[in-house]
Protein backbone atom coordinates (compact mmCIF):
# COMPACT_ATOMS: atom_id res chain seq x y z
CA UNK A 1 0.00 0.00 0.00
CA UNK A 2 1.43 3.65 -1.16
CA UNK A 3 0.13 5.46 2.05
CA UNK A 4 2.23 8.61 0.92
CA UNK A 5 0.26 8.85 -2.39
CA UNK A 6 -3.43 8.90 -0.51
CA UNK A 7 -3.63 12.61 -0.70
CA UNK A 8 -7.42 13.00 -2.11
CA UNK A 9 -9.94 13.31 0.62
CA UNK A 10 -12.87 11.54 -0.22
CA UNK A 11 -16.51 10.58 0.82
CA UNK A 12 -18.69 7.50 0.73
CA UNK A 13 -22.50 7.85 0.50
CA UNK A 14 -24.79 5.54 0.23
CA UNK A 15 -28.25 6.04 -1.24
CA UNK A 16 -31.07 5.31 1.57
CA UNK A 17 -34.34 5.34 0.90
CA UNK A 18 -37.28 6.26 3.22
CA UNK A 19 -41.75 6.68 2.77
CA UNK A 20 -43.15 10.25 3.18
CA UNK A 21 -46.84 10.00 2.82
CA UNK A 22 -47.61 8.20 -0.55
CA UNK A 23 -44.12 8.58 -2.17
CA UNK A 24 -40.85 7.20 -1.51
CA UNK A 25 -38.20 9.80 -0.80
CA UNK A 26 -34.33 8.83 -1.70
CA UNK A 27 -31.34 10.93 -0.16
CA UNK A 28 -27.58 10.01 -0.15
CA UNK A 29 -25.75 9.09 3.57
CA UNK A 30 -22.46 9.09 4.16
CA UNK A 31 -20.69 5.94 5.03
CA UNK A 32 -17.11 7.13 5.75
CA UNK A 33 -14.81 10.27 4.46
CA UNK A 34 -11.14 8.88 4.02
CA UNK A 35 -7.79 9.44 2.17
CA UNK A 36 -7.23 7.63 -0.77
CA UNK A 37 -6.07 8.15 -4.74
CA UNK A 38 -7.03 8.09 -7.63
CA UNK A 39 -4.80 4.87 -9.12
CA UNK A 40 -5.80 4.96 -12.84
CA UNK A 41 -7.19 8.04 -14.51
CA UNK A 42 -8.31 5.53 -17.86
CA UNK A 43 -10.43 3.06 -15.50
CA UNK A 44 -10.77 5.76 -12.82
CA UNK A 45 -9.69 2.97 -10.21
CA UNK A 46 -9.97 4.29 -6.31
CA UNK A 47 -7.36 3.21 -4.01
CA UNK A 48 -7.86 3.21 0.21
CA UNK A 49 -7.47 1.64 3.32
CA UNK A 50 -9.61 -1.34 3.80
CA UNK A 51 -13.18 -0.31 5.05
CA UNK A 52 -16.29 -2.64 5.46
CA UNK A 53 -19.54 -2.68 3.98
CA UNK A 54 -18.36 -0.31 0.73
CA UNK A 55 -20.56 -1.92 -2.09
CA UNK A 56 -21.13 -1.52 -5.81
CA UNK A 57 -24.09 1.00 -5.78
CA UNK A 58 -22.51 3.64 -3.66
CA UNK A 59 -20.84 7.09 -5.12
CA UNK A 60 -17.93 8.87 -4.17
CA UNK A 61 -17.69 12.37 -3.63
CA UNK A 62 -14.46 14.08 -4.54
CA UNK A 63 -14.72 18.03 -4.98
CA UNK A 64 -17.13 18.74 -7.31
CA UNK A 65 -16.83 15.56 -9.19
CA UNK A 66 -19.40 12.30 -7.95
CA UNK A 67 -18.35 8.93 -8.70
CA UNK A 68 -20.64 5.60 -8.86
CA UNK A 69 -18.94 2.60 -7.40
CA UNK A 70 -19.15 -0.28 -9.65
CA UNK A 71 -17.06 -2.86 -8.49
CA UNK A 72 -15.40 -3.24 -5.04
CA UNK A 73 -12.15 -5.63 -4.34
CA UNK A 74 -10.16 -6.13 -1.13
CA UNK A 75 -6.33 -6.84 -2.49
CA UNK A 76 -5.99 -10.43 -1.61
CA UNK A 77 -8.39 -10.28 0.51
CA UNK A 78 -6.44 -9.37 3.80
CA UNK A 79 -8.41 -6.29 4.82
CA UNK A 80 -5.63 -4.16 4.55
CA UNK A 81 -6.93 -1.46 1.49
CA UNK A 82 -9.61 -1.94 -1.12
CA UNK A 83 -9.66 -1.13 -5.13
CA UNK A 84 -13.01 0.84 -6.11
CA UNK A 85 -13.72 0.90 -9.86
CA UNK A 86 -16.00 3.97 -10.59
CA UNK A 87 -17.57 5.99 -13.25
CA UNK A 88 -17.75 9.60 -12.99
CA UNK A 89 -21.18 10.63 -13.32
CA UNK A 90 -22.36 13.25 -15.62
CA UNK A 91 -23.82 16.10 -13.57
CA UNK A 92 -26.23 18.34 -15.33
CA UNK A 93 -25.83 22.30 -14.75
CA UNK A 94 -28.53 23.53 -12.66
CA UNK A 95 -29.04 27.45 -13.61
CA UNK A 96 -32.56 28.05 -13.95
CA UNK A 97 -34.83 29.23 -11.35
CA UNK A 98 -38.24 27.30 -10.98
CA UNK A 99 -40.94 27.74 -7.97
CA UNK A 100 -43.15 24.85 -6.63
CA UNK A 101 -46.44 25.31 -6.25
CA UNK A 102 -48.87 23.05 -4.67
CA UNK A 103 -52.48 23.51 -4.03
CA UNK A 104 -53.65 22.69 -0.54
CA UNK A 105 -57.75 22.46 0.40
CA UNK A 106 -59.00 23.38 3.55
CA UNK A 107 -62.78 22.86 5.05
CA UNK A 108 -64.04 26.19 6.30
CA UNK A 109 -67.29 26.68 8.00
CA UNK A 110 -70.23 25.10 7.03
CA UNK A 111 -68.10 22.31 5.15
CA UNK A 112 -67.19 23.99 2.79
CA UNK A 113 -64.07 23.60 0.89
CA UNK A 114 -61.40 26.54 -0.27
CA UNK A 115 -58.12 25.61 -2.34
CA UNK A 116 -55.48 27.61 -2.19
CA UNK A 117 -51.88 27.72 -3.82
CA UNK A 118 -48.76 27.67 -1.38
CA UNK A 119 -45.09 28.09 -2.13
CA UNK A 120 -43.23 25.23 -1.72
CA UNK A 121 -39.81 25.94 -2.55
CA UNK A 122 -37.37 27.61 -5.14
CA UNK A 123 -34.73 25.74 -6.61
CA UNK A 124 -32.27 25.78 -9.47
CA UNK A 125 -33.39 23.17 -12.44
CA UNK A 126 -32.05 22.59 -15.67
CA UNK A 127 -35.04 22.09 -18.74
CA UNK A 128 -34.27 19.24 -20.97
CA UNK A 129 -35.14 20.32 -24.53
CA UNK A 130 -36.91 18.39 -27.28
CA UNK A 131 -36.74 19.83 -30.67
CA UNK A 132 -39.98 19.39 -32.61
CA UNK A 133 -39.32 20.06 -36.24
CA UNK A 134 -42.67 22.09 -38.04
CA UNK A 135 -42.94 23.29 -41.42
CA UNK A 136 -43.64 26.83 -42.62
CA UNK A 137 -46.58 27.67 -44.93
CA UNK A 138 -43.99 27.42 -48.10
CA UNK A 139 -42.40 24.02 -46.44
CA UNK A 140 -39.64 24.68 -45.12
CA UNK A 141 -38.83 23.60 -41.86
CA UNK A 142 -38.84 25.22 -38.68
CA UNK A 143 -37.15 24.34 -35.25
CA UNK A 144 -37.87 25.33 -32.21
CA UNK A 145 -37.06 24.63 -28.38
CA UNK A 146 -39.81 22.90 -26.15
CA UNK A 147 -39.09 21.68 -22.48
CA UNK A 148 -40.98 19.08 -21.58
CA UNK A 149 -38.58 17.90 -18.70
CA UNK A 150 -37.00 19.63 -16.04
CA UNK A 151 -34.10 18.10 -13.92
CA UNK A 152 -33.76 19.05 -9.91
CA UNK A 153 -31.91 18.09 -7.07
CA UNK A 154 -32.54 14.70 -5.33
CA UNK A 155 -34.03 16.40 -1.99
CA UNK A 156 -36.98 18.83 -3.72
CA UNK A 157 -39.69 18.25 -2.35
CA UNK A 158 -42.00 17.60 -5.64
CA UNK A 159 -45.10 15.55 -6.32
CA UNK A 160 -47.59 14.82 -9.02
CA UNK A 161 -49.80 17.42 -9.40
CA UNK A 162 -47.53 20.26 -8.46
CA UNK A 163 -47.73 23.17 -10.41
CA UNK A 164 -44.05 25.09 -11.47
CA UNK A 165 -43.61 27.81 -12.48
CA UNK A 166 -40.97 28.32 -15.30
CA UNK A 167 -39.54 31.04 -17.43
CA UNK A 168 -42.67 32.99 -16.23
CA UNK A 169 -44.95 30.53 -17.34
CA UNK A 170 -47.23 27.32 -15.62
CA UNK A 171 -46.72 24.08 -15.93
CA UNK A 172 -48.70 20.73 -14.35
CA UNK A 173 -45.91 18.68 -13.04
CA UNK A 174 -47.01 14.86 -14.31
CA UNK A 175 -44.93 12.53 -12.99
CA UNK A 176 -41.57 12.79 -11.04
CA UNK A 177 -38.63 9.81 -12.11
CA UNK A 178 -35.89 9.53 -9.27
CA UNK A 179 -32.56 8.79 -11.63
CA UNK A 180 -29.74 8.00 -8.40
CA UNK A 181 -28.09 11.72 -8.47
CA UNK A 182 -31.39 14.02 -9.11
CA UNK A 183 -35.05 14.15 -10.32
CA UNK A 184 -36.39 14.26 -13.62
CA UNK A 185 -40.12 16.16 -13.63
CA UNK A 186 -42.51 15.54 -16.56
CA UNK A 187 -44.83 18.32 -16.49
CA UNK A 188 -47.76 18.89 -19.33
CA UNK A 189 -49.05 21.74 -21.33
CA UNK A 190 -48.96 25.49 -19.81
CA UNK A 191 -51.72 26.29 -17.12
CA UNK A 192 -54.18 28.80 -17.96
CA UNK A 193 -56.76 30.98 -15.84
CA UNK A 194 -54.20 30.84 -13.00
CA UNK A 195 -52.85 34.14 -11.14
CA UNK A 196 -49.08 34.46 -12.06
CA UNK A 197 -46.61 34.46 -8.83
Amino acid sequence: MRIGKMNKRITIERLHTTVSGARLVETWEEVASRWAYFDNLQSLRVVLRYLPDVEPGMRILYGQKIFDVEDVKDVEERQKEIHLTVKQVDLFRMDTEVHIYRVTGTKGQYNLVSASKELITTVLCKPVFEVPIQSDADGKPLEFKVSKKIIVPLDTDIRLGDEIHLGGRQYLVKDVLSCRHWLEVLFESEVIGHDRY
